[in-house]
C-alpha cells in the first residue's frame, strides 16, 4: 500500500538522486570555506610565524586543488584528498594548542579563538562529507553479501526438488 493514492504499491519514487551528487557541492563549498578562513588569518600569521603562513598558503592551494578535482572523473581520489585536505589543518589546530606548534608557544591553550573555532567546524564537515562518500552505499554491501561472484554457477538447476 502507497501513502499516496495516486501511486501504486511498488513503483518507484521518482527519480533517485546519487548521495555523491548531493556531497560533492557541499564539499567543494567547504573547501572553500577552508581556504578563506586560512586566508583572512594569513596576514596577522604571516608576520609572527613565516613558516606557519607559508603552511597557510599551502593549504589554500590545496584546497583550490581538491575542490577542482572533485569536478574530475577521478571521484574516489578526489575524496581522499579532500578528506585528507581538511583532516590537516584540524590536527595542526589540535596539536598547536595542545602542544604547540616549533616557535609558537603562545597558542598553547588558546582553543576559543574565533576564526580557530570556525575553521575546526567546516573541517569536521568536510572530513564527515568526504567519509561518507568514500562508503559504499547499503545497496552495494547488501548486493555483495547476498549474491557473492561464482555462487550462481554452482546452484543445481533443479533445487527444491529432492
Amino acid at each position: 500500500m502507497s501513502w499516496f493514492p495516486d501511486r501504486r504499491a511498488g513503483t518507484p519514487e521518482g527519480p533517485s538522486i546519487s548521495a555523491e551528487t548531493l556531497l560533492r557541492p557541499a564539499a567543494i563549498v567547504g573547501l572553500f570555506a577552508i581556504a578563506l578562513i586560512h586566508f583572512l588569518d594569513l596576514v596577522g600569521t604571516i608576520k609572527d610565524h613565516v613558516y606557519i603562513g607559508v603552511l597557510y598558503m599551502l593549504l589554500i592551494v590545496a584546497c583550490l586543488t581538491a575542490a577542482s578535482a572533485l569536478l574530475g572523473r577521478r571521484p574516489r581520489r578526489a575524496w581522499m584528498l579532500t578528506a585528507a585536505v581538511a583532516a590537516g589543518p584540524f590536527l595542526a589546530y589540535v596539536v598547536s594548542r595542545s602542544v604547540g606548534l616549533p616557535g609558537a608557544p603562545e597558542n598553547i591553550g588558546n582553543w576559543t579563538e574565533p576564526l580557530g573555532l570556525a575553521a575546526l567546524f567546516v573541517e569536521f564537515l568536510v572530513m564527515a562529507i568526504s567519509l561518507r562518500a568514500l562508503a559504499p552505499d547499503l545497496s552495494e554491501v547488501r548486493e555483495a553479501a547476498w549474491n557473492p561472484p561464482g555462487l550462481t554457477d554452482r546452484v543445481p538447476e533443479r533445487a527444491g526438488r529432492f
